[in-house]
């Protein structure tokens, strides 16, 4: 497990069993230890049957209380929360999904596309809280509802927690970091203030070849690319990202495409 990394000193501290408080030089270091799913911090957060998906084993807990009938709610309007929505809908689960947002996908996609997911939810007979927050969950060992900030509550015999991820960067010391935890980089996806340090994936923020706005995306095939051509700068080649992110989305049937 790696507990620090000393940009200043060029070395990275970890432990093992067998070897507790070992340090690794480096001439070049990569940081791709991804993210966390973002918890809820509120009243009853640690009751039974409150999950979030990150892992094969994740999905496996939670597949085994989406049973016909059974009714789920998930916390969170973009991309996971309306797979996670989706794919219980499939199992004939009675969906809630509540979301800070008016519309799925407004953050990202804007009002206008997401009005039109907004309408499919509710096609596919899936119930749309907007612009609402979790104020608690209700229960006493096994969570059985999901009050609101308005004070409606929501049955629920499982809830999904979809709302994005926090970059894994707390063993990393004395970096620039963005609002959300990840570190700033420069087009050849190093930091500017300790150019040896890399970084790539969810834990990466850095500036579009486009616009010059500081970006994170979190999907897995961004996180590929940037492995890729940081590996190349960590050789001394000095490309720039420039990709364009693509990913997709597959809800209810229907195939979203972003660019």
């Amino acid at each position: 497990t790696v507990t620090k990394l000393d940009p200043t000193a060029q070395q990275v501290e970890y432990s093992t069993a067998e070897a507790p408080g070992s340090v690794l030089k480096y001439d070049s270091v990569l940081v791709a230890t991804g993210g966390s799913p973002r918890k809820l911090f509120c009243p009853g957060a640690n009751l039974n049957n409150i999950f979030t998906l990150r892992t094969p084993e994740d999905a496996a807990e939670i597949t085994k209380i989406a049973k016909k009938g059974q009714k789920m709610v998930v916390v969170g309007g973009s991309f996971i929360g309306m797979e996670i929505a989706s794919a219980l809908r499939k199992k004939g689960c009675d969906v809630a999904v509540v979301a800070m947002e008016s519309v799925p996908f407004e953050r990202v996609l804007g009002k206008k596309v997401g009005a039109s997911f907004a309408r499919l939810l509710q096609k596919e007979g899936v119930e749309w809280y907007g612009s609402a927050q979790v104020r608690l969950f209700r229960g006493n060992t096994t969570v059985n509802g999901v009050e609101l900030e308005d004070g409606e509550v929501l049955p629920a015999d499982g809830v999904v927690i979809g709302a994005g991820v926090l970059p894994n960067t707390r063993f990393v010391e004395g970096l620039p970091l963005d609002k959300n935890g990840a570190l700033c980089v420069s087009p050849l996806l190093n930091v500017e203030t300790a150019p040896s340090v890399f970084a790539a994936g969810d834990v990466c923020a850095y500036p579009s070849a486009r616009t010059g706005t500081r970006v994170r995306i979190e999907h897995w095939d961004v996180a590929l690319q940037q492995g890729r051509i940081a590996a190349r700068n960590m050789l001394g080649q000095f490309v720039p990202f420039t990709t364009t992110p693509f990913f997709w989305s597959g809800l209810f049937g229907k195939n979203l495409r972003f660019v």
